[in-house]
């Protein structure tokens, strides 16, 4: 009798979790599809050619970012999400590819703000300043891996690398190497209270250069 009642019971306890899965996946997929459609639908906007240097269209590819880079960054970021377009980019003849760096809301899809894998060649959004602004973190540690994460995603397109990272007068400043060399500075305004501020990207003299905030 009680073998019968055990039985009956996995048995039920299965049939619901075969059902509650039934029931997630279309709402999965649908987020999955809300996601895509925002994200074309920036792509496709006209928020990526209001420079007049230049004009881009999609390329139609989204490419996939290295798993332990994006594992951490949804670690540091959780209520936001990772993509990288290919872009086709005109500036003169021939057309160019570059890698679009896009950061989306997880609840809402839509896109917040983007920073160009080249980002030394092409200028980013006017809101990817405000990107980090009003994070807090609960130790310096914790504000110090964000920005070494968000530095981790910004060099992943050119295979450049991130160097050492300091916090000091209100800042926290990751570098960005190429080789062996420093050739920018990826700088986060930062509170007492571990508020991260707007960001910008200087040269390795902390000068601010062309095609940034």
């Amino acid at each position: 009798m009680f073998l019968l009642l055990f039985c009956t019971s996995v048995a039920v306890t299965a049939q619901v979790s075969i059902q509650l899965i039934k029931e997630q996946l279309p709402i999965k997929e649908q987020s999955r599809k809300e996601k895509q459609n925002k994200l074309y639908e920036y792509l496709t906007s006209q928020e990526l050619n209001i420079q007049r240097s230049f004009s881009c269209s999609f390329a139609g590819e989204l490419l996939p970012i290295q798993k332990d880079i994006l594992s951490d960054l949804k670690i540091s970021y959780p209520k936001y999400d990772f993509h990288i377009a290919k872009m086709n980019v005109y500036l003169d003849p021939p057309v160019k590819k570059f890698d679009l760096i896009l950061i989306s809301d997880s609840a809402s899809k839509n896109v917040l703000g983007h920073i160009w894998g080249n980002f030394w060649t092409l200028p980013p959004s006017e809101s990817f300043k405000s990107i980090l602004k009003g994070l807090k973190s609960d130790s310096k540690n914790e504000a110090i891996n964000k920005v070494k994460n968000l530095a981790r995603l910004l060099v992943y397109p050119s295979n450049n690398s991130v160097g050492n990272i300091t916090i000091k007068n209100k800042k926290i400043k990751a570098e960005i190497k190429s080789g062996s060399k420093v050739f920018r500075l990826l700088e986060i305004q930062i509170t007492k209270e571990l508020e991260f501020g707007n960001l910008s990207i200087t040269d390795e003299k902390g000068n601010k250069v062309r095609y940034f905030v």
